[in-house]
């Protein structure tokens, strides 16, 4: 059980970046990291508590990560192309990603390509507050999202998909999506695929 509280990147990952390999976080919180200007101009500013900037195998099981912010994408958690990020039993709560294009957002989780698995976790009031930023909680850029037996809740968006942006493939399952909004279209879901 660890906790990651506090830290600032300005490029890439609040408070974890992994370049490749793999990772596995148990029961820990990421909680009030960012990546929009606690540590200078954001460029590009991803994944306010998490980044894959490579090809890596990323699982995340219990814990909470909460309160982080990214200057353009991901919140929480930002995926790679040909990376496989799991999450089991996590809470993703509050986080915000600001990013001002259509293909930015993703104000708990952006999926940049590879593979995204959601299992039994809670992603509740995320937001994406940039002009045309998607998915007020998880945004598909590209790559493939599974969510599962998940509750996604109380999120927002400023343009579309107040839970979920979906630019590729996504698979819904047991999902409760409930109470969220977006200013344009798809307050639960917009699929742009």
């Amino acid at each position: 059980t660890s906790t990651l509280d506090g830290n600032s990147a300005n490029r890439a990952g609040g408070a974890i970046e992994l370049i490749n390999g793999t990772l596995t976080i148990i029961d820990s919180n990421l909680t009030n990291n960012d990546v929009d200007g606690t540590a200078g101009m954001p460029n590009p500013g991803n994944g306010g508590a998490l980044h894959i900037s490579g090809i890596a195998t990323t699982t995340i099981t219990g814990g909470i990560i909460s309160n982080n912010d990214a200057g353009r994408e991901g919140g929480g958690l930002w995926n790679q192309t040909g990376s496989t990020m799991t999450i089991n039993n996590l809470t993703l709560d509050a986080n915000t990603a600001s990013g001002v294009a259509i293909n930015q957002g993703g104000g708990a989780i952006f999926n940049n390509g590879g593979t995204l698995n959601v299992n039994n976790s809670t992603l509740s009031n995320n937001l994406v507050d940039g002009a045309l930023g998607n998915g007020g909680a998880i945004h598909v850029k590209t790559g493939t999202a599974n969510v599962m037996l998940s509750t996604i809740s109380g999120n927002s968006s400023a343009n579309d998909g107040g839970a979920i942006y979906n630019n590729d493939m996504l698979n819904l399952n047991a999902v409760t999506v409930a109470n969220n909004s977006a200013t344009a279209n798809g307050g639960g879901i917009a699929n742009n695929s």
